[in-house]
């Protein structure tokens, strides 16, 4: 909520051409200037919004004193490249029943703009087995969440970070799946209001990632000491009596 200070003028902004058209002003230089402004100004938006985020998830973890280990750049983008190629091809089965083809048409894309219209149109059986088909991506997306932080705080490589990310989400599995639904509505929410609110969730969404990154890593590392400690009673145990 502090950010909005920056972020929802940052948003007002962008939508400057459109007022000035609403007031029936003519803007010099037509829609050519009118996009060159609002990317522009996108740009700077998004990076706005991507500086804030990794202020505060840097000062969410500064009290673990990590910071990125050495390579750190070459193994996130491995690790992203598995992340995303992963799920992209989870969801290729899903995309075939929903647009009849392996890549997406124009139909489908547009329906992303009109949330529930896909859902509705396509009838209650086509739309049980889409979901059915993407359920190996849904699986792939809850326990990969988390991978990138892996490979900046623990400098692991791409295939590690994701088994990192599946123990840490495996005991808080459904918690995690509440998690990802809700920062994934929020997205979605920002995306429908004009677009430019996933400038406000974008990082309202890496914060959030962060504070339950750190709260699953503590969970495993006190189950690691529990075993530990575990393990060394049983080890202590006083041998039994020779018969």
């Amino acid at each position: 909520m502090k950010h909005l200070k920056t972020l929802v003028p940052g948003t007002v902004v962008f939508y400057l051409p459109e007022a000035v058209a609403r007031a029936g002003w003519q803007a010099p230089g037509g829609a050519a200037l009118a996009t060159l402004y609002k990317t522009l100004v996108g740009c700077w938006l998004l990076w706005h919004a991507l500086t804030l985020s990794d202020l505060e998830t840097k000062a969410s973890r500064l009290h673990e004193n990590k910071q990125p280990a050495p390579g750190y750049l070459g193994r996130f983008l491995a690790s992203t490249a598995l992340f995303w190629g992963g799920l992209v091809v989870a969801l290729l089965p899903a995309v075939r029943v929903a647009t009849g083809s392996w890549v997406p048409g124009g139909d489908f894309w547009g329906s992303l703009g009109r949330p529930g219209a896909c859902l509705f149109g396509w009838g209650w059986m086509r739309s049980a087995a889409v979901a059915f088909l993407a359920l190996p991506a849904g699986l792939w997306a809850v326990y990969g969440w988390f991978h990138g932080y892996y490979v900046a705080d623990e400098g692991q490589g791409a295939w590690q970070s994701m088994l990192s990310s599946a123990k840490a989400v495996r005991g808080c599995f459904w918690k995690c799946v509440l998690f990802l639904a809700v920062i994934g509505g929020l997205n979605a929410a920002g995306w429908m209001a004009w677009v430019v609110g996933i400038f406000l969730a974008f990082p309202v969404t890496l914060m959030a990632t962060t504070y339950v990154h750190l709260e699953l890593k503590r969970q495993v590392e006190a189950e690691e000491r529990e075993r530990g400690n575990a393990a060394s009673r049983w080890g202590e145990r006083p041998a039994a009596p020779a018969r």
